[in-house]
């Protein structure tokens, strides 16, 4: 093959793919949700990190939580739970909240969600005195909500990811009591009594990963996206994109999210959900450089016995969270075939991390979440995806 023919055929590949890719760019457009109501009897509504969140007949549930009240934790803000189950009737207009009689059965926080058979299945999460292994489904019937205990996970874990496949739900990662997990399980929600599976664990331990489940195109499979890992004084923030198939048991690294100069992009804490046949949306995320930041300040505070310095420390660390600039606003999408990974958009508002994206039709709704550390808030973002041309 001459060189001239060599690079014309070149040329017309990267034409082709880059004219396919145009034509698969997702149409994007955001609507006003009516913002989270303060619960019954408080004055304001501060909006909560770790909300157990999704839709249980067309109507969507967000449920307990944790929040700081109108305070930060460098300040003396005291992290509370919440119990509060609140209620999103999507439509007309911007919708309408009402709060449910029923209260979650403690105060949780950080619990893996999937809408499974109009009911909301929520796996794990925290309370105050750390990880649960509590499962539990909300139902709306009737006007409140309906909850049912279900088998309890192996062991407690909390900011695990969870996805659907079919009827089988699976759990991906998370924090123990000890740290980042690389457990994987699955259940079958159609069996009466859960039966967990202990699967083939993560490559990596993770927590605060994306967990998705969407078709590379042969099969439905699991996709585990970033997450982060703590095993020294600072906490790795992964850029990988691993996926599990089902047929083959076996996980494989398929990609990684990357930085407009091509350099790895560490991600965490962002939310990600399946639209179209082959495409995964990653909303927010948290790229680790202040928590990093913070967790190095925060070691030499506690190796220093200069009372000076100390103090010197402590306010070169409360500064760097209070200037804090917030999380990343980029909607990125990954397709699940070609690996390929192309920022496409930018959120309305800031970014919202620990918090789930649920999936209604062609919306996405992202209720509450943190927009800086310590911060919350009651807004709910809405996106309409319209994906075009798609075979």
């Amino acid at each position: 093959m001459s060189k001239r023919l060599f690079t014309g055929i070149l040329v017309l590949l990267v034409t082709l793919s880059n004219s396919l890719l145009a034509q698969n760019n997702p149409v994007i457009t955001w609507h006003k949700v009516a913002p989270i109501p303060p619960a019954a009897g408080e004055p304001v509504q501060y909006g909560v990190a770790g909300a157990l969140a999704g839709f249980s007949h067309n109507r969507l549930i967000v449920a307990g939580g944790s929040n700081f009240g109108d305070s930060v934790p460098w300040r003396g803000g005291k992290k509370h739970y919440h119990d509060e189950i609140f209620i999103l009737t999507p439509s007309p207009g911007v919708g309408q909240w009402t709060q449910a009689k029923t209260r979650l059965p403690r105060p949780v926080a950080y619990s893996s969600c999937v809408s499974f058979a109009n009911r909301l299945i929520c796996l794990g999460g925290e309370d105050a005195s750390g990880p649960v292994s509590q499962v539990i489904s909300l139902e709306l019937l009737s006007g409140d909500i309906r909850i049912k205990h279900l088998k309890s996970l192996p062991q407690p874990v909390t900011s695990g990811g969870a996805a659907l496949i079919d009827s089988v739900v699976y759990l991906a990662g998370g924090a123990g009591k000890d740290g980042a997990l690389d457990e994987f399980y699955s259940a079958d929600l159609n069996r009466e009594e859960l039966e967990w599976i202990i699967l083939p664990n993560l490559p990596v331990p993770l927590s605060n990963a994306a967990v998705v489940s969407q078709s590379d195109g042969a099969e439905t499979c699991i996709f585990v996206i970033g997450g982060r890992n703590k095993t020294g004084i600072t906490s790795k923030f992964y850029p990988d994109i691993w996926k599990y198939s089902p047929s083959k048991m076996k996980w494989v690294k398929v990609g990684e999210l990357v930085t407009p100069s091509g350099e790895p992009r560490g991600w965490s804490a962002g939310t990600g959900a399946a639209v179209g046949k082959n495409n995964i949306f990653l909303f927010g995320g948290d790229a680790g450089i202040v928590f990093n930041r913070t967790e190095r300040l925060l070691d030499a505070i506690a190796k220093t016995t200069n009372e000076e310095e100390k103090q010197a420390l402590i306010r070169e660390k409360n500064s760097g969270l209070e200037n804090h600039p917030g999380f990343s606003r980029d909607v990125l999408l990954i397709n699940t075939i070609t690996g390929k990974v192309i920022r496409v958009a930018e959120t309305p508002g800031p970014g919202q991390v620990t918090t789930i994206a649920a999936v209604f039709g062609d919306s996405v709704y992202i209720p509450s979440g943190e927009i800086r550390p310590g911060i919350r808030t009651p807004i709910v973002t809405k996106a309409i995806i319209e994906i075009k041309d798609q075979n």
